[in-house]
């Protein structure tokens, strides 16, 4: 079983604050950048990706867009708590 790596552990608490913080809301990739204090290289060199990873292990989902427009994103309305979300993590592989 391969551990996720601290600094992606942290990176995706920092983003999961973002979105718990609006339940209700999608939020763009930008939005939670700077929500989150991420500046413009890391939106597409780390939160982008990570975005995606949590969208595959389901814990966030990625809302229709329009065309042309920008991804947007929010918690998958399913059960949101610490042992879901390392259950969850632990169910994929490839994290």
């Amino acid at each position: 079983m391969a551990l996720v790596s601290t600094r992606t552990a942290t990176m995706r608490k920092r983003i999961l604050a973002v979105l718990r913080a609006c339940p209700d809301t999608s939020l763009s990739t930008a939005e939670i950048c700077n929500r989150a204090g991420y500046n413009n290289f890391e939106h597409h060199a780390y939160v982008g990706p990570q975005l995606r990873a949590l969208a595959r292990i389901g814990v966030i989902t990625q809302t229709e867009r329009p065309p042309g427009g920008a991804a947007r994103w929010q918690l998958n309305s399913a059960d949101q708590t610490d042992t879901a979300f390392n259950a969850a993590v632990e169910k994929d592989p490839n994290r």
